[in-house]
Formats: C-alpha cells, sequence, structure tokens
C-alpha cells in the first residue's frame, strides 16, 4: 500500500493563537501542547515532509 504523506503548515504564532483559544482556563495543558507544537514542527522540517502545494495559511485566514 503506497502512502503519501502532504505537510499542511501554518506559522507557529498561529498555531499558539489557535491553542490559546483551545486550552483558555486549562494552564497545564496550554503549555505541553504549545511546548509540542514547536517539538512537532522541528521534528517535520528535518524529516524534510514536503509543504502542500497550495499556500501557507497565514495569519487571519482561516483553514476550513
Amino acid at each position: 500500500m503506497d502512502l503519501t504523506v502532504c505537510r499542511r503548515r501554518a506559522e507557529l504564532p498561529v498555531i499558539h493563537a489557535r491553542l490559546t483559544r483551545r486550552h483558555d482556563g486549562g494552564p497545564a495543558a496550554l503549555r505541553w501542547h504549545l511546548d509540542r507544537s514547536g517539538e512537532l514542527d522541528a521534528i517535520l522540517g528535518r524529516a524534510a515532509v514536503p509543504d502542500p502545494a497550495g499556500p501557507v495559511i497565514r495569519p487571519g485566514e482561516t483553514d476550513s
């Protein structure tokens, strides 16, 4: 079975803002997710997973 991986990216400040909204009132969970988001971004960067063919999601844009 073939597997294709497509990395859909948003800039870390955008991810951090989304996580902050999602984890309002849960500071321990928020801290874990903020830390992990940077770690995962670095892991995928080292793995050289190609960026998507479409544009990167920018601040203020939606990711429907």
